[in-house]
């Protein structure tokens, strides 16, 4: 049985490590077992080449994984700062214009109604948003992982 040590880490990130471990550099996908990304061999050139692609990798991981992520977050504030925006506007809006509701005839009731009528509709549509940017953050995620994998090279 091979007794080598276990490879020493240069640098490590979110998304890649690379180490040293005998002959060679390797780049790794943080998390993700089998072969490593890319091997360099251990020598000057090596090196910098090994550098070099593990900022072009992080960078692309940034880029692909983590815009989607930053968008995903924005969407679901900004649903919620619009519904809960909407539901105060709402409420203040039919409670001062109740004179204008205050007719015989026209229960109380219906005011209630529209204020459940608009919280329920901005509800509904930023519940729609979130869902529809947590479909495109999935796919773009799920696309960023397979583009990485489809541009590793045979080491």
């Amino acid at each position: 049985m091979d007794e080598s040590p276990p490879p020493e880490v240069l640098a490590s990130n979110r998304w890649y490590t690379l180490t040293e471990h005998k002959d060679e550099l390797g780049i790794w996908e943080s998390g993700a077992e089998g072969d490593p990304v890319r091997v360099f061999p251990r020598s000057d050139e090596g090196s910098e080449e090994a550098w070099a692609e593990l900022r072009r990798l992080t960078r692309h991981a940034r880029l692909h994984r983590g815009l989607p992520s930053l968008l995903f977050r924005v969407v679901v504030v900004g649903a919620v700062v619009w519904i809960v925006t909407g539901a105060i506007y709402l409420t203040l809006y039919v409670l001062e214009t109740s004179n204008f509701l205050d007719f015989p005839g026209f229960p109380t009731w219906i005011r209630w109604l529209q204020i459940a009528e608009g919280i329920a509709y901005r509800v509904t549509l930023g519940t729609l948003a979130i869902l529809v940017a947590w479909f495109v953050r999935r796919r773009l995620v799920s696309s960023a992982h397979t583009s990485d994998t489809s541009d590793r090279l045979p080491p």
